[in-house]
């Protein structure tokens, strides 16, 4: 019998050596934005019209630091076009995995070039003429309309993806810059969308106008909206409440992964789910 077997290891927490320092964090940083600025100027000294899109988008426009894929959006008449000219520049292919964007790596980032949004419709011309203008690192690049940035966002929700958190960061920081109206119509076939819309809207960073395309908010009796019980648990348990109710559920809270303490920026105390 292995020592192993005899003697398990014990778990061990992690310590300030197993998290990147910040120089390596902006090392990263640095390299991915290169990488954008790289990919942009290869396409379009190829005549070939794109723009950011996903995290990177947000991120150009003002919202937090991206850390994932580039993404890359193109119409699908210039996306072979763009493929070939990206494996000639040296980055390593992956292909087409999901029928809707084609997969690179750069070093150790991975970049997507899109012709197919989220929510099913191609990329199209007209959507790329109506790009704004953004910075990453000291790259002015352009991005898609903070508009459409938030519907390929909503789009992207659902039963496999529906954290929340980075959504709501991302929504507080390009608030004013939304057509939130536009994005309600845009995703009102969405009931992931139409939660997260109305999440926003309790959280005020939209109005009530636009919340769940359309929809009226649940009742809530008067004694949980003003008085003595207007407490932050009680506040909690009516978001909690209210998301229930706009998926369907029957009264329990279902869905831990939309993460509504985080939401709300409180700590994970039980009163926040108040059915369970």
């Amino acid at each position: 019998m292995s020592t192993e077997q005899t003697h398990p290891r014990q778990h061990r927490h992690p310590g300030p050596g197993d998290f990147p320092g910040p120089r390596a964090v902006q090392d990263r940083d640095y390299r991915q934005a290169r990488t954008v600025a790289m990919v942009v100027d290869l396409l379009r000294g190829n005549d070939i019209r794109c723009a950011i899109t996903g995290d990177w988008a947000a991120s150009a426009l003002g919202g937090p630091p991206a850390d994932h894929s580039v993404e890359i959006a193109v119409t699908p008449i210039d996306a072979p076009r763009a493929c070939s000219v990206l494996v000639s520049a040296g980055l390593r292919t992956v292909g087409c995995l999901d029928g809707r964007t084609h997969r690179f790596f750069a070093d150790d980032h991975r970049v997507h070039v899109v012709f197919r949004r989220p929510g099913g419709g191609e990329v199209t011309a007209a959507l790329l003429e109506h790009t704004v203008r953004g910075r990453i690192g000291d790259t002015t690049v352009p991005v898609l309309a903070p508009t459409e940035v938030m519907i390929d966002k909503l789009d992207a929700l659902g039963r496999q993806r529906h954290d929340f958190v980075p959504l709501v960061q991302i929504a507080r920081q390009l608030a004013e810059h939304v057509d939130w109206a536009a994005v309600a119509a845009a995703t009102a076939q969405s009931r992931y969308a139409r939660v997260f819309l109305g999440l926003l809207a309790d959280l005020s960073i939209t109005s009530d106008s636009v919340c769940v395309g359309g929809r009226g908010r649940p009742h809530l009796p008067a004694a949980d909206t003003a008085g003595p019980r207007a407490t932050p648990a009680a506040g909690r348990a009516r978001a909690a409440s209210r998301i229930c109710h706009r998926l369907g559920g029957s009264g329990r809270f279902r869905i831990p992964a939309l993460r509504i303490p985080i939401l709300l920026q409180e700590n994970r105390s039980r009163d926040v789910y108040p059915h369970r």
